[in-house]
């Protein structure tokens, strides 16, 4: 059992972690003092590029401090870095309407500091990170409308900070920005779009909570601790729920009639969506209940929902939903709905592995956790960026950049690596052969546009049908571990002169087994090993340039691929 004292060192420490990592981070270069800081009064400051003023020291002992507007003729835009921090005196402070941000600890631990006044009309734009941090006695501070953005650990540890108010228009709040805080109550406007992990952890005076229209996913953390949350309820946009977002609560978490609340993606086997969805009883009394997909190349499915696995999913009991998906369509999205017997459409929803992927990689900055598949996530990427330039398959979308930014969300190591040396780390293992008075092996080749398969082809000599051959041979697959395969994990085929084998829905582990193909029958046994990584070997000497950058990202998904099955 987690007593009050431990849970609170708990938070302390997770929370204190963040902040000190954050503290000993490198200074960005854009904060470029153009000139040696002056004195004015109590006040130290540097002139800015723009001719505007940066405060970057208070020392002066009032309690009531109003910021004069300008300094030497010129407009303060800036409170700096600690201007304030650990000042023992100060109980008041009026800022300027000119000040557009303030920055990193500016009035951290000020021991005093009661009320914080900033005009309606001011410029506003950014609290920074961990502004107000420990401010104890903080009991009021007015935000503007030209405020956007709070950054992490803003108000951590404020205990006498009981309201807070975002206007039309604020968009973020950042990690433990008001943990350990005394606010009763929360309303996040439909123009915020994210709120941190850990955002109001800890706050164990906060009632209600209200959830915007552009909140996507409630992160880890952000409500745990707040012992008197009577509920929450979550809207449809919401589309993930975190770890221990409400500390498992479930009562507190008031869902509607259908929902999906978290995604996760299986890694090192196939590529696969996973949905848990909340259905209420009301719906789940109809029997016909079916779950429809849709998936990004335009095929789909219609799933019993009764047949779906339940799972219990951070505290709620959900129906475990999964999208099968190629790499050439992981930024495409996948459509699922819930359809009643009647035919009306009880909820439908949208995500994709691209998005999950994104926001695994946010994760994995502060959680541990999400830091063991990150390689794996990131050759994900790389392997379908490759897949859809070389099949042309939403190539103005990469899967492995973020569109907003356009930057790269990888290392990109299947574009920049030479594909000659790498093949030269390919061994060919393979061995036999493959030939009887029938048929006679010629080449492999390696589809991945659809489900990732090896097809095996052969001349066939005297042109036999595929009754014919079945007839006379006994035909034996295993894989990579001595195990037979099922006759449904593969497909044969004759046609003329032409017989195929095609291996079915390799996993990214399995990239670089070996498979034996075994002929039993007319006399003789003909026996040999294949392998996917053997093709890809000669492509990336030979092949196309596109085709090479495709297999040296499969090279590179296998490996990590690998890795991650040992760690599971």
């Amino acid at each position: 059992m987690i007593t009050k004292a431990k849970k609170r060192l708990l938070t302390f420490t997770m929370v204190l972690m963040v902040y000190v990592v954050a503290v000993l981070s490198p200074v960005s270069v854009s904060q470029t003092r153009v000139m040696a800081a002056e004195c004015e009064g109590d006040y130290e400051y540097i002139y800015l590029p723009d001719n505007s003023v940066e405060i970057t020291s208070y020392n002066g002992t009032d309690a009531q401090v109003v910021l004069p507007d300008n300094i030497s003729g010129r407009t303060i835009s800036v409170i700096g870095e600690n201007a304030f921090c650990e000042n023992k005196t100060l109980e008041t402070v009026v800022i300027p309407e000119s000040v557009t941000t303030i920055q990193k600890q500016a009035f951290a631990s000020c021991e005093n500091l009661k009320n914080v006044y900033i005009y309606s009309e001011s410029k506003l734009k950014t609290i920074g990170e961990a502004c107000f941090w420990m401010d104890k006695k903080l009991e009021k501070i007015t935000f503007p409308k030209s405020l956007r953005n709070i950054e992490k650990n803003a108000f951590g540890f404020c205990a006498a900070l009981t309201e807070v108010k975002f206007n039309d228009g604020f968009q973020s709040i950042g990690e433990y920005a008001f943990c350990s805080s005394g606010i009763k109550s929360v309303d996040i406007k439909d123009s915020i779009t994210n709120v941190g992990t850990g955002a109001f952890c800890d706050c164990e005076e906060l009632l209600n909570v209200s959830i915007g229209k552009g909140i996507s996913s409630i992160y880890d953390y952000t409500f745990t601790y707040c012992d008197k949350l009577d509920k929450v309820v979550i809207p449809d946009n919401v589309k993930s729920i975190g770890k221990n977002a409400f500390d498992k609560n479930t009562q507190k978490i008031v869902l509607k009639d259908c929902n999906v609340i978290g995604y996760s993606v299986s890694l090192s086997d196939k590529i696969d969506l996973k949905m848990y969805t909340y259905v209420s009883n009301n719906i789940r009394k109809d029997a016909g209940v079916k779950v429809n997909l849709t998936l990004p190349d335009g095929t789909g499915k219609d799933i019993l929902l009764s047949k779906c696995q339940t799972v219990n999913y951070n505290g709620v009991n959900t129906f475990l939903i999964s999208a099968d998906l190629v790499p050439a369509y992981i930024t495409g999205t996948v459509t699922m709905k819930i359809t009643g017997s009647d035919g009306k459409v009880k909820g439908s929803f949208t995500s994709s592995v691209y998005d999950y992927a994104k926001d695994y990689i946010k994760r994995s900055n502060y959680d541990d956790t999400y830091k063991s598949g990150l390689n794996l996530v990131k050759a994900m990427l790389d392997y379908g960026a490759a897949a859809q330039t070389y099949f042309g398959i939403n190539t103005d979308k990469p899967a492995n950049k973020d569109w907003s930014t356009g930057k790269l969300l990888t290392d990109n190591k299947a574009q920049i690596t030479d594909s000659r040396g790498l093949s030269e780390k390919i061994q060919d293992k393979t061995s036999g052969k493959l030939q009887n008075t029938d048929l006679a092996y010629e080449y492999i080749s390696l589809l991945c546009k659809s489900r990732t398969g090896l097809k095996l082809y052969f001349e066939n000599k005297n042109s036999l049908t595929l009754d014919q051959i079945k007839a006379k041979y006994s035909i034996n697959i295993y894989d990579g571990n001595g195990k037979k395969l099922a006759a449904t994990q593969y497909e044969l085929k004759a046609d003329g002169k032409e017989f195929t084998i095609k291996i079915n829905n390799i996993l990214p582990v399995q990239l670089g087994s070996y498979y034996t193909v075994e002929f039993v029958g007319g006399g003789s046994t003909a026996k040999g090993t294949v392998s996917p990584s053997v093709y890809m070997k000669k492509a990336m000497g030979v092949g196309g340039e596109n085709l090479k950058k495709l297999c040296n990202a499969m090279y590179f998904y296998n490996n990590e691929a690998v890795v991650y099955s040992k760690t599971k």
